[in-house]
């Protein structure tokens, strides 16, 4: 038998959502959101199966339930990645063409027609025809239909683990043409059936049923089951019960779930009145008496739970194999599948596989054979078959991390301007020393910078050197013993940049010098800012701290009177003693030699204040942290239009100064105000303090990366009052530095919302994350040569290959 689908199409129209097919059926068609791959804990299972089962408990008897998984292979398209500068390139070229399985889910609701459910013989569908005109004059009936799906389909919308959507007129004739068609996209062909195999192109067409209730073999089938994959001595990971016939078949497939609902009160005295006869025949088979037994303790069952519902059903696995040996794989997959679930499938050949691929065409269902449908059978049990999982879903925007399944990138939107996941961006990254904290903060910082948000990063480790060379837009102020620091925040281009908020900036920056242990008073405070307005009006330019301690030096004998300052309320001794430490020869005039040319960061979108070499010296730390905040007003809150990210690595050898944590604390509350966003490096929570300032921060912190931890993950789950399914997400954390694909795995936690994610990294992304170690000494020498962090990266991969 030849099917050209151009020739015999099985759909005789379309309205809307309602599909008419040729054999009489009416049908309503829906796309079906399902939950992503490893994100469902057991207590998600069990409530999926609820919502099916409380959604379709009630349809009326004679409603066919089709729930189809279309799983397709494919290559990822790596054109839709940017390739604007160097990175981005190399990770377009990385990924090119990764093998990968799109998933399509669908939910179909059928109206009755009985004398086609219960047909006893196989029947080619495509022969009978009937007129539009004569399926319109049952409207009546099926609006009485229509009414009980939407009813079901509104509660199925109302739950928050499913979603339904209507498909369209397009999207149901495209899948009506692409079924028949082998979902070739670029070609139109025929199916072929006959006695030695069936093909749709050149696709082998094989399945695998499950049409018996003997086929089980085990009593009672559950939802979900552990995943011994990703569960340990110490913990144990949940998988659908049906969840390896979805991805893990690696081969064009479709996975069918039909369910027939009955009349159940008839269904269950058809049981008693067969539990009579076998106990009435008890005497005359040991087999009669025992299924009398049996069938007496499940109708005791039947009687005692109102929620049980009696139902038919059917299940099988179509695929489509490009050759014969793909086929034989697959075969030999998908059995093994069955296998483990406990479950003997029928494997049809000529008419009978015939008969089931073509009535798996959802405007087909009710042709299935009788024989092809098992039942009687509690819908409990047909319900745990379903499919629940589908890809990981990705966002319209975000920066690029990779998907559990394939490896293949996904746009992850942690950002989230329309407040969709959380209301704060403020975020904390995670893990112990060598787990890749480092790295995965360099990835995000990258993708940030090229979203063109500013980034101002407090770096105590160096980390971050040769990715802001990589970027000519990109500010890397290092402090070096006896060098200046490169930054003058007293330089405006005239005096009307001298704004209210920039005399307080100076106004502060000023005290860090002059008393920097404790806060000034109201009275000095005031007299500071009439001295610095005044050392504008007088000086015409050149503006800087050495030439404002020099200014106050020039004018001290009149410079209070002139102000009308009184002395107690300043003392310009006590300021020139302190002050003059930074000038001519004092012990910190470097700071402000002019030997290493100023850092301008007005057109600057990536500035890194590297503090290594001053972390232990609070004094000049003070000084620097103001410059940084200094930084912070004017790069990202002077517009509140900027988007920026203020970042503090390595956060907790930083804490044992106060206005760290202080500065940190603010920054936490207000940044939100000014989109912004404050992230934070820890390799424990049990590192920052006990205090209300940490708790402060913590509280307004919504986004967390945790990644891979040996010694458990309990400080994190109790500080940050973690959820059972986040506890279950950190477990599964699994990393492969080894292979061809290597990669590290993460928790991302946005809001409520927590998934694991991967990080995987073209060679020539990977070394220019690298901080430390001999690959980091061999490019930087290179760099050092040529000048070019690309070229130094290109010649360091020639010279490994």
């Amino acid at each position: 038998m030849t099917v050209y689908i151009e020739q015999t199409p099985p759909l005789l129209a379309v309205e809307n959502n309602t599909a008419y097919s040729c054999n009489g059926n009416v049908i309503y068609c829906y796309k079906l959101e399902l939950k992503e791959a490893y994100s469902c804990s057991e207590a998600h299972y069990d409530e999926i199966h609820t919502i099916w089962h409380t959604a379709l408990k009630l349809l009326v008897p004679g409603t066919i339930i089709h729930k189809q998984d279309i799983f397709l292979r494919g290559k990822y398209d790596s054109s839709v990645l940017p390739t604007d500068n160097y990175l981005q390139k190399a990770t377009a070229r990385h990924f090119n063409c990764r093998e990968k399985t799109e998933h399509f889910s669908y939910l179909f609701f059928m109206y009755p027609d009985s004398e086609l459910l219960n047909a006893e013989h196989i029947k080619n569908p495509f022969k009978k025809m009937l007129s539009l005109k004569e399926l319109k004059k049952e409207n009546e009936k099926k609006e009485i239909f229509y009414s009980e799906v939407r009813k079901c389909t509104e509660f199925i919308n109302s739950s928050r683990l499913l979603s339904l959507s209507e498909l369209g007129k397009e999207e149901i004739e495209y899948l009506s043409f692409a079924y028949f068609n082998g979902f070739y996209h670029d070609r139109i062909t025929e199916c072929s059936f006959n006695s030695k195999e069936s093909r749709v192109g050149d696709k082998l067409i094989g399945i695998f049923s499950v049409n018996n209730l003997k086929q089980f073999q085990c009593e009672n089938l559950k939802n979900c089951v552990k995943d011994d994959k990703m569960s340990s001595d110490s913990y144990t990971y949940f998988k659908g019960f049906s969840e390896d016939l979805s991805f893990g078949i690696p081969c064009d497939h479709i996975y069918n779930q039909v369910i027939f609902i009955k009349d159940h009160i008839k269904e269950r005295n058809i049981l008693a009145n067969t539990q009579k006869d076998l106990y009435g025949a008890r005497k005359f088979s040991k087999e009669n008496e025992v299924n009398s037994i049996k069938l007496g303790k499940y109708l005791d069952t039947l009687y005692d739970d109102d929620s049980a519902r009696l139902v038919y059903a059917h299940n099988n696995v179509i695929f489509l194999a490009r050759d014969k040996q793909e086929y034989e794989q697959t075969e030999e997959q998908i059995s093994g599948i069955f296998k483990r679930m406990d479950i003997v499938p029928f494997y049809p050949t000529r008419d009978n596989k015939t008969n089931l691929f073509v009535n798996s065409f959802f405007g087909f269902t009710s042709a299935l054979d009788i024989n092809s449908i098992y039942g009687p059978i509690d819908l409990n049990q047909p319900l745990c078959l379903f499919n629940n999982i589908t890809n990981y879903k990705e966002d319209v925007r975000g920066i690029i991390l990779n998907e559990r399944l394939f490896n293949t990138p996904i746009k992850i939107d942690i950002w989230d301007s329309e407040k969709k996941y959380m209301n704060a961006r403020n975020f904390f990254i995670l893990a112990p020393t060598g787990e890749g904290k480092s790295v995965l903060a360099q990835h995000i910082f990258r993708l940030f910078y090229e979203e063109n948000k500013i980034l101002v990063i407090v770096d105590l480790g160096g980390s971050y050197r040769k990715l802001s060379a990589l970027y000519p837009d990109a500010a890397y102020i290092r402090y070096e013993e006896g060098r200046s620091l490169g930054i003058n925040p007293f330089a405006v281009n005239g005096v009307t940049d001298l704004t209210t908020g920039k005399i307080e900036v100076l106004t502060n920056y000023v005290f860090k010098h002059y008393i920097y242990e404790r806060l000034p008073s109201a009275e000095e405070a005031v007299s500071m800012r009439k001295i610095i307005r005044c050392y504008y009006n007088t000086v015409e330019s050149n503006y800087s701290f050495p030439g404002f301690v020099e200014f106050v030096d020039r004018y001290k004998n009149n410079l209070l009177s002139s102000l009308e300052i009184k002395d107690e309320f300043f003392s310009i001794d006590r300021f020139l003693h302190n002050c003059k430490e930074y000038i001519d020869d004092g012990v910190y005039a470097h700071l402000y030699n002019s030997d290493k040319e100023i850092e301008d960061l007005t057109n600057k979108r990536l500035i890194v204040f590297e503090l290594d070499e001053l972390k232990d010296n609070e004094k000049l730390l003070t000084i620097m942290l103001h410059l940084i905040s200094d930084t912070v007003q004017n790069k990202i809150w002077k517009d509140k239009s900027t988007k920026g990210v203020v970042f503090f690595d390595e956060f907790a050898k930083m804490l044992k100064f106060p206005s760290v944590l202080s500065s940190v604390e603010y920054y936490s509350q207000a940044i939100r105000k000014q989109e912004g966003a404050l992230g934070l490096v820890l390799q424990t929570p049990n590192q920052l303090p006990d205090t209300p300032g940490a708790k402060s921060i913590i509280e307004n912190t919504q986004v967390l990366y945790v990644l891979n931890n040996e010694k458990g993950y309990k400080p994190i789950i109790d500080r940050f009052n973690l959820t059972e399914h986040d506890k279950n997400q950190l477990m599964s954390i699994r990393n492969n530095y080894n292979g061809q694909i290597r990669y590290s795995e993460f928790m991302l936690k946005r809001g409520s919302h927590s998934h694991i994610y991967r990080l995987e990294l073209p060679k020539e992304v990977f070394y220019a994350y690298q901080t430390d170690g001999a690959d980091y000494e061999s490019i930087m020498n290179l760099y050092t040569e040529t000048g070019n962090m690309a070229t130094a990266i290109n010649e360091y991969i020639n010279q490994q290959q």
